[in-house]
C-alpha cells in the first residue's frame, strides 16, 4: 500500500474513535495490494460529516453511535439491511452519491448463529435502544427468536421497538437465557461499569456484549468468570467490517490477516 493523491480514503467517525478498525481494514488493504487507506475520527457534527465525504470524494465510512440514525437523512439511498433496521453503520460513495447500509446486522446473525446452535427457543434480554439494538431486534426475527424483553435507561425511546419493553429497574427480574447488551455501558473511558451484577447474571446461559473498547469489558470478565458463554464486541465488530470490506473495495476480505491485525492491536490495547 503506497499513498499518493489517488488513495481512496475510508473512514471511521464516532465519539469515541479507536484503532481497531484502522488496524483491521488497513491490514486488508495491504494484503491485497489495494491504494487505500483507512482512518478513525472523532465526530460531533453527524451533517458536517456527510458535507465532508461528498468534497472529499471519501470512499466509505463507519458510522458509529450516536450517529447511526441521525445520518438517515443526509443519505441519498438506503439498502434494504438500513432500511430494514432504521439506522446506517456504513456509508458507500459512488460519484457523489450516498447509499447507506447496516453491517451491524449480518454481523448480528453471524453471532446470534452461534448462539443458537447452543439455545434453540431462549427467553431474550436485550439492552438498549439505539442502532445497534434495532439491528439485534432485526437479526433475533430472522433467526426466529421470539421470546425478546427490551430494557434501556430511556423507557420512552425503547418504546419505539417492537418487542415487550420493561422497566430498566426491573431488567433481571424475571431471568433469561440470553442476554445482549447493546448500550455504550462499559465502554471505555467508562470500563469500570456494568449493566449488570454477578448475581444477575445467575441463571444466564449466554452473554453478548456490543462494547468493544475495552476488549475485554467488565460484563464479559463476570460472564467468563462465572463460565457462562460469551460473544465480545471485538468479534462483533471484525465481522461488521469483513462486510464493509467488500463494499468499500469490491475484493473479498483476507479474513485471516485482517482478525491477525485485530489480535495484535487487541494487544496492544
Amino acid at each position: 500500500m503506497s499513498l499518493n493523491c489517488r488513495t481512496r480514503l475510508c473512514l471511521s467517525v464516532s465519539q469515541r474513535p479507536s484503532n481497531l478498525g484502522m488496524s483491521v481494514h488497513n491490514a486488508g488493504y495491504r494484503a491485497l495490494g489495494l491504494d487505500y487507506l483507512y482512518l478513525a475520527r472523532e465526530a460531533t457534527d453527524v451533517r458536517g460529516v456527510v458535507t465532508a465525504i461528498r468534497a472529499l470524494g471519501v470512499r466509505g465510512c463507519s458510522v458509529s453511535m450516536p450517529f447511526k440514525e441521525e445520518i438517515l437523512p443526509f443519505l441519498d439511498e438506503l439498502d434494504a439491511s438500513a432500511q430494514e433496521v432504521g439506522a446506517v453503520n456504513t456509508v458507500v460513495q459512488d460519484q457523489g452519491f450516498l447509499k447507506g447500509y447496516n453491517t451491524d446486522l449480518l454481523a448480528m446473525e453471524w453471532a446470534l448463529s452461534r448462539v443458537k446452535e447452543q439455545l434453540k427457543d431462549p427467553r431474550v434480554l436485550l439492552l438498549g435502544a439505539g442502532g445497534m439494538a434495532r439491528a439485534v431486534i432485526v437479526a433475533l426475527r430472522h433467526l426466529g427468536m421470539s421470546r425478546v424483553v427490551i430494557s434501556n435507561r430511556n423507557r420512552h425511546r425503547a418504546a419505539g421497538l417492537h418487542g415487550e419493553v420493561i422497566h430498566w429497574e426491573e431488567r433481571f427480574d424475571d431471568g433469561c437465557d440470553l442476554l445482549i447488551n447493546a448500550t455504550s455501558v462499559g465502554m471505555a473511558p467508562e470500563a469500570g461499569i456494568t449493566p449488570c451484577t454477578a448475581k444477575d447474571l445467575e441463571g444466564i446461559t449466554y452473554v453478548v456484549d456490543v462494547v468493544a473498547k475495552p476488549p475485554e469489558t467488565l460484563l464479559i470478565r463476570l460472564a467468563r468468570s462465572a463460565h457462562i458463554a460469551t460473544i465480545s464486541g471485538p468479534e462483533i465488530l471484525f465481522e461488521q467490517a469483513l462486510s464493509q470490506f467488500k463494499l468499500y473495495t469490491g475484493h473479498e476480505p483476507p479474513r485471516d490477516i485482517m482478525w491477525q491485525a485485530m489480535r495484535e492491536e487487541l494487544a496492544r490495547s
